[in-house]
């Protein structure tokens, strides 16, 4: 069976792979400026820009599992694999395991997380430029935590480790960001209710996710498979929905609807 291993631009200044697993490879260009290929250790993946290196032909002789087909523009991937059918994918170390480890369920919650943030970016009101250029810079960080999660600390090699490392600063990048926000905000003095709006409430669902998300990253990091700066951005990150959810129903004109107790 063949076996495709595409890296993440983010990762490095060029896509890295390891060559012991791939018998021949070769650089296809794409003519689109960007492209966007689905991972199967979730929805990770990053453009790769202007080159993919792509494994060109399975040991056992047969097509490539990433097949390239000649369209109208250029060249254009298969999204699929057929590599994980059994149940089975691999980690970024090169591993396999069963879909059903932990590691794929942050993944998973990641990648559901993102996709909930950029539901939320939708549907605020555009006017709140700062507001969507932080979530769309926390999107990217995003795939980050997965590339993190994706390459055990203590199965790696320590090249891939510092690829994969989460870039420093940005747990106090949130912390700027939530404070300049709750600045502008009412004191909080009652439980709130998620609402205050479609973009407020879809922020109130991605702060709920993250936290499922964060659940996972913290069990990994206890296992030392995931390094402690992950953790604490999940765990600074829901706070920073929690308010930006806060931030775009004031934004909006909308009352928080408040906890009431059963009298």
């Amino acid at each position: 069976m063949s076996l495709v291993k595409i890296l993440w631009r983010h990762i490095g200044t060029e896509a890295a792979i390891d060559r012991s697993i791939l018998k021949t490879r070769r650089l296809l260009p794409l003519s689109m400026p960007s492209y966007r290929m689905t991972s199967e250790v979730g929805t990770l993946g990053e453009s790769l820009g202007e080159t993919h290196l792509v494994e060109e032909r399975a040991e056992d002789g047969g097509a490539p599992t990433l097949e390239s087909s000649k369209k109208a523009g250029g060249s254009k991937f298969k999204i699929y694999t057929r590599t994980g059918d059994a149940g089975q994918t691999s980690l970024y170390n090169g591993s396999r395991k069963s879909k059903t480890e932990v590691e794929f369920e942050a993944l998973g919650d990641v990648d559901e997380l993102n996709s909930a943030i950029g539901v939320a970016r939708e549907f605020l009101d555009p006017t709140l430029t700062s507001l969507l250029q932080q979530l769309e810079e926390i999107q990217s960080r995003l795939i980050d935590v997965g590339t993190s999660i994706a390459t055990p600390l203590s199965t790696s090699s320590k090249g891939k480790l510092e690829r994969a490392k989460f870039p420093e600063g940005k747990v106090q990048l949130l912390e700027e960001q939530i404070d300049a926000m709750d600045e502008e905000l009412p004191p909080l003095r009652n439980f709130i209710l998620p609402s205050g709006g479609p973009g407020a409430s879809f922020l109130h669902v991605a702060r709920g996710v993250c936290r499922r998300a964060e659940r996972k990253v913290v069990y990994l990091v206890g296992q030392n498979q995931v390094e402690e700066e992950v953790s604490r951005y999940m765990n600074r990150l829901s706070d920073y929905l929690f308010t930006a959810a806060r931030y775009a129903a004031l934004k909006a004109g909308r009352q928080e609807t408040i906890y009431k107790k059963v009298t």
